[in-house]
């Protein structure tokens, strides 16, 4: 699973990724997950207006694009999921917690909606994925997501930054 991130600025580059051949790998261009819980809606909406909360900040989504090893990957709004409500077990000091003051513990519902790829295993050896999509005005948030990554053969090992075997 490769993710996106959480921050103002939208953007990251990672370039210290190391894949186990064969393995496929599955990601967000964009998403969005609606619920109750952060910050509190009260009264708390329903699953149903839950679900259209984050269907219309999805119908919002631009400016999407994916490319693998420079190659472009098409139609991307053929690739949005919706899904049924789940519930989330939320650990001491999460993001919740940080800017919500939720505290740790189980909630649901939480609906989300989003474009997702699962890409086929590649080949070993290094590859760039490339990701962006735009959440346009009311709230004006482009996510830029490059993963500059090595798939070893397997049973290989990797060295981390650090010089320490993994």
């Amino acid at each position: 699973f490769l993710g996106g991130v959480f921050n103002v600025s939208g953007s990251a580059t990672r370039d210290l990724c190391t894949v186990p051949s064969g393995k496929a790998l599955f990601f967000p261009i964009l998403n969005v997950e609606w619920d109750n819980i952060c910050p509190p809606v009260d009264p708390p909406m329903s699953v149903a207006e839950l679900a259209a909360t984050s269907a219309w900040y999805m119908s919002l989504a631009t400016d999407l694009e994916c490319d693998v090893d420079g190659v472009q990957v098409g139609n991307l709004s053929a690739y949005r999921v919706t899904a049924d409500a789940f519930s989330v077990s939320v650990p001491p000091g999460s993001l919740w917690d940080l800017f919500c003051g939720t505290p740790a513990g189980s909630y649901s519902p939480l609906l989300p909606d989003g474009i997702y790829l699962m890409l086929a295993p590649l080949s070993v050896g290094p590859h760039t994925i490339h990701f962006r999509g735009t959440v346009a005005n009311p709230v004006n948030f482009t996510l830029e997501i490059t993963y500059h990554l090595t798939v070893a053969p397997r049973g290989s090992r990797r060295i981390s930054p650090r010089g320490v075997n993994t």
